[in-house]
C-alpha cells in the first residue's frame, strides 16, 4: 500500500512497535528506511569538563556509544531484511527531530513514529517530528500491542482533504486488509445559529441537523460496507477518542491541514488532541503525501 516508509529508530519499545506496523503497511515491492540520529548534544556537553584527560576519556565513551548504536541499527535492519523487506539504513549525527524531518522530504509516502510513555525528552522529539513532517504520519504508542486492522475509524469534516484521505487511505486499507471502516463526523454544539444545507437551526434542531449530516456522509464518503455515525459534543478531539475506544476500533485515520495562527489560537488542533489522548494508533493524512 505504501511504497516508501520512513521509521525513526531510537531503540525504544515504541520504535520497535512502529517497525511492526511498517512491515504490515509496506507495499510488496516497497522500501523501508530506518533512520537513527545520534544526538549531537552528547558531544556538546564535553566542553564543560575541566581537564583534557576527562575530555579524552569522555570522547572515547561517546565514540563507543555511537558505534554500538550503529551496530544495533544494522542488526534491526537485517532482521527486517530476513522478513522480506527491502531495507535502507540511515545513520547520522545531529538534531534527531530536524534530521528526520529533512529526510522525510525525500519522497516518502509515510513516516511512522513511536512515542515512548515515560521518556519525556524522547516523546517531545517524536511530537516535533509529527508536527514537522510534510507527508502522512502514523503515530503509535509504546503500550500498543501487535498491529491490528480489523476496525478503522475515519474522521470526516467534509473538507476536500478529508475526502481525498478517505479515498487514498481508508478505502485502500479496506481493500488491502479486508477490514471494517466507520466514517465519523463530530457535530460540535455552539450556542449560535448554524447553517446546514441551507437550514438555520438553534440548539433545539440537533436531531434534524444530525440526520442531514448523516445523509451528507453517505453521499460524500461512499464505499461498499462502510458505516456512518454522527456524534454531537463540545470537543471534537475528546469525542473522537471516546467513540474509538467505546467501539473497540484498532486505528484512527484523520486528515490534517495546517491552520493559520488565528484558527490555532481559538480552536487549537483536533489532531494534536487526538494524538495526546488516544490509546490507539493514529494515521494522519497530509495533503502533500502520495500513496
Amino acid at each position: 500500500m505504501f511504497k516508501k516508509i520512513l521509521v525513526p529508530v531510537d531503540f525504544s519499545q515504541a520504535s520497535k512497535i512502529a517497525l511492526q506496523y511498517a512491515n504490515e503497511l509496506l507495499d510488496e515491492k516497497g522500501q523501508l528506511t530506518l533512520i537513527h540520529v545520534f544526538p549531537s548534544k552528547i558531544r556538546e556537553t564535553l566542553t564543560f569538563f575541566s581537564t583534557p584527560e576527562i575530555v579524552r576519556d569522555s570522547e572515547q565513551r561517546v565514540e563507543e556509544l555511537r558505534a554500538r548504536a550503529q551496530q544495533e541499527l544494522e542488526k534491526i535492519g537485517k532482521s527486517y531484511e530476513e522478513k522480506g523487506c527491502n531495507v535502507r539504513l540511515i545513520f547520522n549525527e545531529g538534531d534527531p527531530a530536524s534530521s528526520v524531518i529533512n529526510e522525510s522530504l525525500q519522497g516518502y509516502d509515510l513516516v511512522i513514529v513511536g512515542i515512548p510513555e515515560k521518556k519525556a525528552q524522547v516523546a517531545s522529539t517524536a511530537l516535533n517530528i509529527i508536527k514537522g513532517v510534510k507527508t502522512s504520519c502514523f503515530v503509535v504508542m509504546e503500550h500498543q500491542a501487535k498491529p491490528k486492522f480489523n476496525k478503522i475509524l475515519f474522521t470526516a469534516d467534509f473538507s476536500d482533504i478529508s475526502k481525498i484521505a478517505f479515498k487514498e487511505i481508508a478505502l485502500k486499507l479496506v481493500s488491502r486488509l479486508k477490514c471494517e471502516v466507520t466514517v465519523l463526523n463530530i457535530f460540535e454544539l455552539y450556542p449560535l445559529p448554524y447553517v446546514e444545507q441551507g437550514v438555520i437551526w438553534m440548539l433545539g434542531d440537533v436531531d434534524e441537523v444530525k440526520k442531514n449530516l448523516q445523509n451528507r456522509l453517505v453521499a460524500e464518503y461512499p464505499g461498499e460496507g462502510v458505516s456512518y455515525a454522527v456524534v454531537e459534543g463540545a470537543d471534537a478531539g475528546v469525542e473522537i477518542v471516546d467513540f474509538a475506544e467505546a467501539g473497540k476500533y484498532n486505528i484512527i485515520v484523520m486528515a490534517h491541514e495546517k491552520k493559520d495562527w488565528l484558527e490555532r489560537a481559538f480552536l487549537g488542533s483536533v489532531t494534536t488532541k487526538v494524538i495526546k489522548l488516544s490509546k490507539l494508533p493514529v494515521l494522519i493524512y497530509k495533503r502533500s503525501s502520495k500513496t
